[in-house]
């Protein structure tokens, strides 16, 4: 079990890349586990557990467990579960194969009793049960989604890039970044004929999260550099806006990223590879409309992934290329970003979560 925390004290938990595919630089050693001083935003390496393959992306179950994606395109892809305490560190609780390539995301059900993982190189999606310790049963195919889009490289076929639970746990969402679609699978039915809702040709749907009363959801499209605001009604979605991610005058190349909550769920922030940027985003929660509030160079190169910290006042950006954890200030009341001068060597870092607070949904 996890030991007391003190009330200054947060955990990061830091997947990574250990070796390379496509077009992935890889120099990661496995797990990393972090203290963070939420007073002076300080990280501080804890732990580490190597012996994982690709543990490419977390999902936190509890306190003391997390589910991580083992992002291989042979015989090791997978699922595993971790054990995490603040004291002893991290240890190897089970892992599991999965049928399909590149799993790269995965995420639990509200009632803890599934999991659901997008295969992003073979197309598959699966859904595992899990039992009362969050061990891992066997994961059973969701569907094999087929297609493609108008990119001559990275549409050629189906590219599920997540698999996200609504918060009453009725629906999952895939968006699939090969074909430009979001695939709405209603959990209660058969699961063979998910309703889809198409997104701009050559967009690229790669991440979507739900606000906090299931009435929009926030997605980014990682070829055109967008996100939008989609108001959700029970498997039926219409556009609210769409605003870019990067700076007016932008030309170079770059594909977003990284998306998150801040804990207020009042702003969300979105990363740039290319541009190296964090952006950050006013959302109106009955409306569902974004405003762009400001923008911060990332720190380093290839910004995958960041998370905002449970007290809201601090960002953690793992820029992949240049092995560094980067910590932010933010002002919530001035919607800001200030890189706060404390940074970590990680090497190939892809996710990086704060373990959230006990009363909070993960």
């Amino acid at each position: 079990m996890a030991a007391a925390r003190s009330s200054r004290e947060h955990f990061i938990l830091v997947g990574s890349y250990t070796s390379s595919y496509a077009a992935f630089r890889a120099s990661g050693l496995g797990l990393t586990l972090l203290a963070f001083d939420a007073e002076t935003g300080t990280p501080e390496p804890r732990g580490f557990l190597g012996d994982l393959a690709n543990p490419s992306y977390v999902r936190w179950l509890s306190s003391d467990r997390a589910h991580v994606t083992l992002e291989t395109t042979d015989a090791e892809a997978g699922l595993a579960l971790i054990a995490v305490d603040d004291a002893a560190g991290l240890a190897l609780l089970g892992r599991v194969g999965v049928q399909g390539a590149a799993p790269c995301h995965v995420d639990v059900h509200p009632s803890r009793k599934w999991v659901a993982a997008a295969c992003y190189g073979s197309g598959h999606i699966v859904r595992a049960e899990l039992d009362a310790d969050g061990a891992l049963a066997a994961p059973a195919v969701i569907n094999l989604q087929s297609g493609s889009g108008t990119h001559p490289q990275r549409q050629t076929s189906s590219h599920p890039h997540a698999a996200c639970f609504t918060r009453d746990g009725k629906f999952l969402i895939v968006p699939d970044l090969g074909t430009d679609e979001l695939w709405c699978y209603e959990l209660t039915g058969d699961m063979t004929a998910p309703r889809r809702w198409r997104a701009p040709s050559g967009s690229g749907p790669r991440l979507v999260l739900f606000s906090r009363d299931d009435r929009h959801l926030i997605l980014v499209h990682e070829l055109a550099s967008t996100v939008s605001s989609l108001r959700w009604r029970d498997g039926e979605i219409t556009t609210v806006t769409t605003a870019s991610t990067l700076a007016t005058g932008f030309s170079g190349a770059n594909t977003a990223a990284g998306l998150r909550w801040h804990p207020s769920d009042e702003m969300f922030a979105v990363s740039n590879r290319g541009e190296d940027s964090i952006a950050l985003f006013r959302f109106a929660t009955h409306s569902g409309a974004i405003t762009p509030l400001a923008r911060a160079a990332s720190g380093g190169v290839k910004p995958r992934d960041f998370d905002f910290s449970p007290c809201g006042r601090w960002l953690v950006a793992g820029n992949q290329d240049s092995d560094t954890l980067v910590v932010f200030r933010v002002d919530v009341a001035a919607g800001t970003l200030t890189a706060a001068g404390h940074a970590v060597t990680v090497a190939s870092p892809s996710c990086v979560r704060f373990r959230p607070p006990a009363t909070r949904s993960i």
